[in-house]
């Protein structure tokens, strides 16, 4: 027999949504709320009202949303706020949300809904869980938070802009599908983060990263080189060990960078942003150096 009594949730039903936050973020940020309503008879619906640490409400919720699998590791996917439960003697509903940050290109497993993001079009998936197949879709709604929708199958009952699509009393075992081209900032961010990406090497992870670090340290002399100037021919103690700090702050900062950034990326652009940050600390130091007294008048 079936321990979820899948032939009992035939009158389920489901609202889902998928809402997408594009807008002053580096990625984009994958909202999903879903609700499921199941009737009071069913078998493991008394299961639901337990403690949430109780195996048998863990047991009963999995059968739900459909992480039966141990194989189904849901890595992306975060909760901000507790999954909770209410029942009226009628129906049992549960209200589930979690989010997603698209920080590379690959799949995220968020609620029922499956975002592929590739490196043309993320592709949006919503499925119903295995056990509640045989529900009913009461309204899903895809908002995509700027960019409009290239496809959507089945086609929506209402719409807006082409970035807003919603779907009304749909049968069961319907999949729907969004794809989309999401806006060109949050897409970089997530293909220059993606492993054996070309643009991987220019992203914020390596080249680019790097470089940063490599200018704050040659930052770092300038201003060391300024301040020795600023003491004059005979600084005291204190302001010469203060300044060797500052040097020797510098120049480890550049070691540390470019050792962890060589072993993790070693590519020729990588090493092209070597060369170029270490001939700018050359230069600084040949034109007198950090350290180097001022000149005689």
């Amino acid at each position: 027999m079936d321990p979820c009594r899948a032939d009992q949730l035939g009158r389920a039903k489901f609202t889902a949504s998928a809402e997408f936050d594009h807008r002053g973020r580096d990625y984009s940020l994958l909202t999903t709320t879903t609700e499921v309503k199941v009737p009071a008879g069913w078998a493991l619906a008394p299961d639901l009202l337990l403690d949430p640490r109780s195996p048998l409400y863990r047991s009963a919720l999995r059968c739900l949303l459909g992480k039966v699998s141990p194989d189904d590791f849901y890595d992306y996917e975060w909760r901000l706020e507790p999954l909770t439960v209410k029942a009226d003697g009628t129906w049992t509903t549960v209200h589930y949300r979690a989010v997603a940050w698209v920080t590379g290109l690959t799949k995220y497993h968020v609620g029922p809904w499956q975002l592929d993001a590739g490196k043309d079009e993320w592709n949006l998936l919503l499925q119903p869980p295995p056990h509640l197949a045989g529900g009913h879709w009461d309204d899903v709604h895809v908002r995509l938070g700027g960019p409009g929708a290239m496809t959507a199958s089945p086609a929506p009952t209402f719409a807006e802009g082409g970035t807003e699509l919603k779907w009304q009393h749909r049968k069961p075992v319907e999949t729907f599908q969004v794809s989309f081209r999401p806006p060109a900032a949050q897409h970089w961010s997530a293909l220059s983060a993606s492993e054996g990406q070309f643009w991987e090497t220019f992203g914020l992870d390596s080249a680019s990263g790097a470089f940063w670090y490599l200018e704050a340290s040659t930052l770092l002399l300038l201003c060391t080189r300024r301040l020795r100037r600023s003491l004059g021919s005979d600084p005291a103690p204190v302001e010469k060990q203060s300044l060797k700090v500052m040097k020797t702050w510098a120049f480890l900062q550049v070691l540390l960078v470019l050792a962890v950034y060589q072993m993790r990326f070693a590519s020729v652009a990588f090493f092209l942003a070597q060369l170029l940050a270490l001939a700018t600390i050359w230069r600084t130091l040949r034109e007198g150096g950090p350290l180097a007294p001022p000149p005689s008048k």
